[in-house]
């Protein structure tokens, strides 16, 4: 079986939103790389967060395979005003792009959308998502 690193997991889930052509890629912020663009006008923008979350360790000998369990966000945002339904399609839109995913790796549980509502002139929705990955140490036989 193979492994990926936090960085390959967190960067496999980004790619999924990056290649949707749902946003344009100048207003998808992700960690450490900040929009390119200040959130402005009429054009929808998202976020990237991700949180650890719970890992096991299971060993033969020598080796071992450590189980990570984790969560990302992305944090949905369109112009307030501009409809309910246009926030709540694009939310679904982003979350119909994980449902039923298992890249192997990277295992990925259902995806949750939540309203969060208007604030600083944007209408925001959260589509949150566990996400289970492995990394190795040492070769298994």
């Amino acid at each position: 079986m193979s492994s990926l690193t936090r960085l390959e997991a967190r960067s496999a889930l980004a790619e999924v939103l990056f290649l949707s052509g749902l946003f344009d890629l100048a207003r998808i912020g992700v960690p450490n790389r900040q929009l390119d663009d200040a959130p402005s006008g009429e054009e929808p923008w998202c976020r990237v967060a991700y949180s650890d979350g719970t890992n096991e360790r299971r060993t033969i000998g020598k080796r071992a395979r450590y189980m990570r369990s984790a969560r990302f966000v992305v944090q949905v945002f369109v112009a307030q005003g501009s409809g309910y339904a246009t926030a709540l399609n694009l939310a679904e839109s982003v979350a119909a792009l994980y449902e039923g995913t298992d890249g192997g790796c990277l295992s990925l549980g259902a995806p949750n959308v939540e309203d969060i509502g208007v604030s600083d002139g944007w209408y925001q929705f959260n589509v949150s998502c566990t996400y289970d990955f492995s990394v190795m140490a040492g070769q298994w036989v």
